[in-house]
């Protein structure tokens, strides 16, 4: 099941009225006046948008009707996470994996080249030490960004509002 959020904004780009009370309103009436003047207008709101998530699944909640306020940010509807979750965990402890190697292999370099001071160890250990350390490194960092991106997938599956707005349509 797919669901659609349509949000709508009516007055300025900057932030709506907190209240009803804040709006501007004009009284109209009918009077007699000389000559006669017709028009015809639209309204229209200053941004219009329609929302779907980037992920399909099954909708858990949707957590907005039509005609509701929402502010920037506010969670609109959730989807069932299921995998997309496990799939974080398991590269964040991954990622924790990699930096805990990291700090060992950055022990080892230091004592590496203390030894290598001291004249106890070869030049070319002390290369394998820092050849060892740089792939770590890297391998340290390749796991934080796969994590990072395990996350943003995870998080792909609440639908949020990108701005302020008014809920004119939800199908």
């Amino acid at each position: 099941m797919r669901a659609v959020i349509v949000l709508c904004i009516a007055g300025t780009i900057g932030s709506l009225p907190a209240a009803a009370s804040e709006l501007t309103t004009y009284t109209v009436r009918a009077q007699a006046q000389a000559g006669t003047y017709a028009a015809t207008g639209t309204i229209e709101a200053v941004r219009a948008g329609t929302l779907a998530s980037q992920v399909s699944g099954r909708v858990i909640e949707v957590r907005v009707r039509n005609g509701d306020d929402v502010k920037l940010g506010q969670p609109l509807m959730e989807i069932e996470v299921g995998e997309a979750d496990d799939a974080a965990i398991a590269t964040r402890a991954a990622a924790d994996g990699a930096a805990a190697r990291l700090i060992s292999a950055q022990a080892d370099f230091e004592r590496a080249q203390q030894l290598r001071a001291q004249d106890y160890i070869s030049v070319a250990a002390i290369q394998r030490a820092e050849a060892a350390l740089r792939s770590t490194q890297a391998d340290a960092r390749a796991s934080e960004a796969l994590a990072k991106a395990a996350r943003t997938r995870a998080a792909w599956h609440t639908v949020t509002a990108p701005y302020a707005g008014h809920v004119t349509d939800l199908w």
